[in-house]
């Protein structure tokens, strides 16, 4: 964690003293999502604010926040998710007048918060297992993670864009899920909708 800080914290440094032709811009949208890790899953929704360098007409530089919550139901009584992206990646638009296509991939980590109800179980007669008891309980993670995005700008005034993109999130990530089997491992995925503006500074 502390080299992604060091990392982003070096680039600002080193980007504010380009030189002048090379433009700062920034974005905030909102949209739902749907999570895909096993069971039953719920959608929920995302917020996220992205800040741009512009290197060129071609290559944009970003830095990534948000937030995401969602509930999945997996026969415990319900699970709700919580999580903070921290991200930094590249955007290659496709300039092409008013309205811009685009592709952009980002690399950092998610910081992770789940609500749910424990499940406690013994081994009882026959080999088979027992619910005995359950309990609220809460876990936190910060795990790496990975986001490809694919979109489109459309030129609604002087330096306002309108912005819509559909976005993949892959999150390394475990937890101890409420039944027998234990830990319960493999990568977190999130397929969303984004819809907001992006305004050059």
């Amino acid at each position: 964690m502390k080299q992604i800080c060091l990392l982003v914290t070096t680039a600002i440094v080193v980007l504010s003293t380009s030189p002048a032709q090379t433009r700062w811009q920034i974005s905030a949208s909102g949209g739902f999502l749907t999570p895909s890790f096993f069971g039953d899953n719920s959608s929920g929704y995302m917020i996220g604010g992205t800040l741009f360098y512009e290197i060129s007409d071609s290559l944009q530089l970003s830095f990534s926040t948000g937030y995401h919550r969602w509930k999945e139901n997996l026969g415990t009584g319900g699970t709700t998710f919580r999580t903070l992206p921290l991200l930094v990646g590249l955007r290659l638009p496709f300039q092409t007048g008013w309205i811009s296509p685009y592709l952009s991939g980002e690399l950092g980590v998610h910081y992770i918060k789940r609500e749910y109800t424990r499940k406690n179980y013994e081994l009882g007669e026959r080999g088979l297992y027992k619910l005995v008891s359950t309990n609220p309980a809460t876990e936190s993670a910060t795990r790496f993670a990975a986001r490809f995005s694919a979109g489109v700008t459309l030129a609604v005034y002087n330096g306002l864009d309108l912005d819509v993109s559909a976005t993949y999130d892959r999150i390394a990530y475990e937890f101890a899920d409420s039944h027998p089997l234990g830990w319960v491992k493999g990568s977190l995925n999130l397929f969303g909708i984004m819809v907001g503006f992006k305004y050059e500074l």
